[in-house]
């Protein structure tokens, strides 16, 4: 049992370590993060340029202080949306850096966390096989046996538990995209 408990605080020490790895590299310089800073500030450096020709004197061609109003009143839509104009300098710089984060670079990393909680797996399985057979050769016998099905039910569930994942990141994707896009 001793044995047994060390080998599983070593497999979930391994996937811990995975994850805090997985998330460092997704948020490492030059990930989405900045490229949501830089697009911000791009946005908000944007922002005088477009909205100048609304703030103009109606009488050269700017808006009357009526559409204006109505305008705000229902939150930056009314004839052209405001909010699509503001965000676009933003959207524009992140657009690449999204699809290129979420297509390649999770996908990479859940990868990387399958083969490394699959080598981790096969550390712990023969860990243990060596242990049952210090300890116990008879039983070691028969794990040799089903060692073989354990090692597949394990890595079709890891295999299960990353396509899992890898389908939240994508849903999760769409539903943050369809907030952001204008």
């Amino acid at each position: 049992q001793e044995a047994s408990e060390s080998l599983l605080e070593r497999l979930t020490n391994a996937i811990e370590c995975s994850e805090v790895a997985v998330a460092a590299k997704l948020r490492a310089a030059g990930g989405l993060r900045q490229r949501l800073c830089e697009g911000q500030k791009e946005a908000a450096d944007a922002a005088p340029m477009a909205i100048s020709p609304w703030c103009r004197p109606s009488g050269s061609g700017g808006l009357h202080w009526a559409t204006f109003r109505a305008t705000v009143r229902r939150q930056g839509n009314f004839r052209e949306d405001w909010n699509e104009v503001l965000a676009t300098p933003m959207l524009r710089r992140i657009s690449a850096a999204w699809d290129r984060f979420f297509s390649l670079e999770v996908g990479t990393q859940l990868d990387k966390l399958k083969d490394e909680l699959s080598r981790a797996l096969e550390d712990c399985l023969q860990g243990f096989g060596q242990k049952l057979q210090q300890e116990f050769p008879p039983v070691a016998e028969r794990y040799g046996a089903t060692q073989a099905a354990l090692r597949n039910k394990a890595k079709a569930v890891i295999t299960q538990g990353i396509t899992e994942a890898r389908s939240k990141v994508q849903e999760s994707q769409k539903d943050i995209s369809r907030d952001i896009t204008p």
